[in-house]
């Protein structure tokens, strides 16, 4: 006759959970990848290139002028703004933003190169400056 001890012994050694083998852990798996692959820098998502930087400095420096003159109370420089923003340099950007796709590539200091390292270090650059 099985005692109590004994039953549970066989169905814990007989549960199909038993079957498997360990899994194996991420640290293990990144470690086997690690040492036969070299590790390369990620490419970021989106360049930070002068274009784009220039043409989100217009919509800032534009923007921000018009919401102080709007909230003085001015209605005519706010308008004015808007146009010259709107209308101007939205239209200038947008056929200098045709050149981006360009074959061969034109003016790539301006459309192509990546300065996000720049951008990202240019913050902490100027604050150990003072």
């Amino acid at each position: 006759m099985e005692t109590s001890d004994t039953v549970a012994h066989h169905a814990i050694a007989e549960s199909p959970s038993s079957h498997f083998e360990e899994p194996i852990s991420p640290t293990e798996t990144c470690l086997e990848n690690t040492e036969t692959e070299s590790l390369q820098p990620l490419e970021p998502l989106v360049k930070v290139t002068v274009f784009r930087l220039l043409y989100t400095y217009a919509i800032l420096v534009f923007g921000s002028v018009k919401a102080v003159m709007a909230y003085r109370g001015s209605n005519t420089i706010p308008t004015t703004i808007e146009w010259i923003s709107g209308v101007v340099f939205a239209i200038g950007f947008y056929w200098l933003g045709l050149l981006e796709n360009v074959q061969p590539p034109v003016a790539s200091w301006f459309f192509h190169q990546d300065y996000s390292r720049q951008v990202v270090f240019l913050p902490l650059f100027i604050t150990c400056q003072f």
